[in-house]
């Protein structure tokens, strides 16, 4: 399944009946809430990519942004021994050229435009980051409607419909890791 930002902003709006004009949640309410959801997602269901660096007789490369953690690292399709990862650098055990190749962890971000896709991969994503999202901004609608508003009854009844919508979701996520090219 492809969810493009703004069809995710959608479906959050439609799922916390917030359609009217104004809106209660605002659109950088909805983001932060996408971007939590996609910070779960990666603790339950790492995003696995394949990098190439290029390294140019060096024993030091800078990791792209974006890099949760290092897997494997591999020189003319073949894994080093004598790697590590410390601040943001690879250090190799000794000085190599060529091209490598770096399986790894990447982070799951927003994308910068409303057409931009979300990084997820199928239903069971996408239907977990959106109930994640919604838990949270029902959570944030229950702090604000108990500090100013009065009784919140109706909200603590949809929070724990959202709980129980998230777990479900996170039963559904596949626990395989799946490889995807940058």
């Amino acid at each position: 399944m492809t969810l493009t930002l703004a069809a995710a902003r959608q479906a959050l709006r439609r799922q916390l009946s917030d359609t009217a004009l104004p809106a209660t949640f605002s659109d950088a309410d909805l983001d932060a809430a996408l971007a939590a959801a996609l910070a779960q997602l990666d603790a339950a269901l790492p995003r696995q990519a394949s990098l190439t660096l290029n390294a140019g007789g060096t024993d030091r490369l800078p990791l792209p942004s974006g890099v949760r953690r290092v897997l494997a690292v591999l020189h003319q399709g073949w894994p080093l021994s004598g790697w590590a990862v410390w601040g943001g650098q690879l250090y190799l055990e000794e000085p190599l050229v060529g091209s490598l190749e770096l399986r790894c962890w990447v982070e799951r971000t927003l994308p910068d435009q409303e057409s931009g896709l979300l990084p997820i991969a199928g239903e069971a994503e996408a239907a977990f980051v959106l109930a994640v999202a919604t838990l949270q901004l029902l959570r944030q609608a229950l702090v604000r409607q108990a500090r100013w508003q009065g009784p919140t009854d109706h909200l603590v009844a949809a929070i724990a419909a959202a709980q129980a919508a998230q777990e479900e979701a996170a039963r559904a996520l596949r626990r395989a890791v799946q490889v995807v090219a940058l």
